[in-house]
């Protein structure tokens, strides 16, 4: 069945203290919190601006943990959208986000030569594994999208965004040419964005229209269902083109303002079919670099060998298919050092190369 997968709210920061942080954050949780509960998202995201150049890291993390344990914890929340380029910063980077289940971080990467201390870090970082999968590297310029962690309010404006899990819609749409569901589905949403920024004030700045799954609701699942064959053989990447294709339609016919990515989604670890395919070996890390470079939104949340080459060869790969696409994109990479890993998604195992 179809939901509003997240309500994420862009809080503006004029000043990068203490109590301007918490006084925003708490103001944004106070306005949006009722309407969380009313429209049932399953979801409720805080997102900041970019963390200043010359603001110090380590003064920057005292402060969020000074302010984290006010708040409630089913609450996502991307206060670390930052860009650095010490290793040594990056594992204190990981370490929060460690001591917070609601707490994502990402890194801008603008040019390849800091793709090093980035690989540093993932490599020398031996904590929790599901830390991995609350930071992203978003290489290219900030993007604004509901999606976490690979998003950041580099706009600096009070709004808010929603986005989506309608793969069911998507199918009856593209396999049965039954529109009337998707429609009225989008057309809801956008009535509860009027509501909500009537009663708020905050702009809604559009939909994140991209497909991304969850477990069981398979992004791979309505692929197969298309060239009637296993996800990664021929057909496949037609198919995932076919989609994107079908968002940017959707979006132009039917006046839909959007923001984000509003792109294909292939998170690994999220996708019950992706991960069969990949414990199958039918579907290997060449491949997804591949989708990203024509209609995927990134490479995300990918078990990788702990090698230092092959994950900065990855990270390098990625930043040629964002030089090529011209678009942001979301990295999610998840170290190992054994052939499968237990994620708070469930069982991931290691993709071949």
């Amino acid at each position: 069945m179809a939901l509003m997968r997240a309500l994420t709210v862009f809080t503006s920061i004029s000043k990068w203290n203490k109590d301007v942080i918490y006084s925003r954050v708490s103001e944004s949780l106070d306005l949006f919190r009722d309407f969380v509960k009313k429209f049932n998202f399953w979801t409720f995201r805080v997102v900041v601006p970019p963390i200043p150049r010359n603001m110090e890291i380590e003064s920057y993390i005292k402060i969020v943990h000074d302010i984290l344990s006010s708040f409630p914890k089913d609450i996502l929340m991307q206060l670390i959208p930052v860009e650095i380029y010490d290793a040594k910063l990056i594992t204190k980077i990981l370490d929060t986000i460690d001591d917070y289940p609601n707490l994502y971080a990402t890194i801008k990467c603008s040019t390849i030569k800091h793709l090093d201390s980035i690989t540093s870090a993932l490599i020398e970082y031996k904590g929790d594994v599901n830390t991995f999968t609350k930071f992203s590297i978003t290489i290219g310029s900030w993007i604004q999208t509901p999606y976490f962690p690979s998003t950041s309010n580099y706009m600096n404006v009070n709004g808010f965004s929603i986005a989506l899990r309608y793969v069911d819609l998507v199918y009856e749409a593209i396999v049965r040419s039954r529109y009337e569901k998707l429609r009225e589905f989008i057309d809801y949403v956008l009535r509860v964005s009027n509501i909500i920024e009537e009663n708020t004030k905050y702009e809604f700045l559009g939909l994140d229209l991209s497909i991304s799954p969850w477990m069981g609701e398979s992004v791979a699942k309505l692929v197969e269902d298309i060239i009637k064959a296993p996800f990664g053989t021929p057909g496949t990447l037609t198919t995932l083109k076919t989609l994107n294709d079908f968002i940017i339609r959707i979006a132009r016919e039917w006046n839909v303002k959007t923001i984000g990515f509003n792109e294909v989604m292939l998170p690994v670890a999220e996708d019950n079919t992706l991960r069969l395919r990949v414990r199958e070996r039918l579907l290997r890390l060449g491949d997804l670099i591949n989708y990203s470079l024509i209609c995927v939104a990134g490479l995300d949340l990918v078990a990788l060998n702990r090698d230092e080459k092959l994950i900065s060869k990855t990270l390098g790969d990625m930043y040629t298919v964002y030089e090529v696409k011209g678009k942001t994109i979301g990295v999610r990479i998840i170290p190992v050092d054994m052939d499968y890993v237990e994620t708070r998604f469930g069982p991931l195992h290691r993709i071949e190369i």
